[in-house]
């Protein structure tokens, strides 16, 4: 039997594990799980998170494309109390690699390893996990793609430069050159 909490309805609090995935499909197995475990209650399955950004890029004169990027790529963040029935709910997602810090117990080789839950200094090392991460997803919606958004607040940074622009460059290699602006890109002028 898989070492975790009994199937208890009095489950004492939850814990943050780490499930492994493939990198790229991290907000695919978010919906999923999501999806699949809607069933439980909340104190056993409190929440799942795949922490995002948004940046801003340009796609010649007039596109700018909005990106979201998963900031840790190839994980999902779920504060679930490990009960049997979740483990096995989340082990058997089709995009679902492992679990991380997982503990094999001696003796028992048929047995699937036991997750270890994050501590109290791992998860605060993980920047946007619970506050920043909420919020966003308040302001944004919770299955947010950036196809939509047009980037006014990003643009900010861009200020007064655009795509065929003169510059002269006041820093680096290129230092007192002129050069034209060809790209806006993660919060930088790409310059020919």
């Amino acid at each position: 039997r898989l070492q975790t909490e009994e199937d208890d309805p009095d489950v004492d609090g939850t814990s943050w594990y780490l499930i492994n995935c493939v990198a790229g499909v991290e907000l695919d197995l978010l919906a999923q799980a999501r999806i699949v475990c809607e069933r439980f209650p909340k104190k056993v399955v409190e929440k799942f998170v795949v922490p995002t950004t948004r940046h801003l890029r340009s796609h010649g004169d007039k596109k700018k494309v909005v990106d979201v990027r998963v900031r840790y790529p190839g994980y999902l963040f779920c504060k679930i109390a490990l009960v049997e029935d979740v483990y096995e709910t989340l082990q058997e997602l089709d995009l679902c690699r492992s679990w991380m810090g997982t503990v094999n117990r001696k003796g028992h080789k048929k047995l699937p390893p036991s997750p270890i839950p994050l501590n109290e200094d791992e998860v605060k090392k993980f920047k946007g996990l619970e506050e920043a991460q909420e919020e966003f997803e308040n302001e944004y919606g919770g299955d947010y793609s950036g196809r939509t958004d047009a980037g006014e607040d990003l643009m900010a940074q861009y200020a007064g430069y655009d795509v065929g622009q003169m510059v002269k460059v006041l820093s680096g290699n290129f230092e007192g050159e002129d050069g034209t602006v060809r790209r806006l890109k993660d919060g930088q002028l790409m310059v020919r």
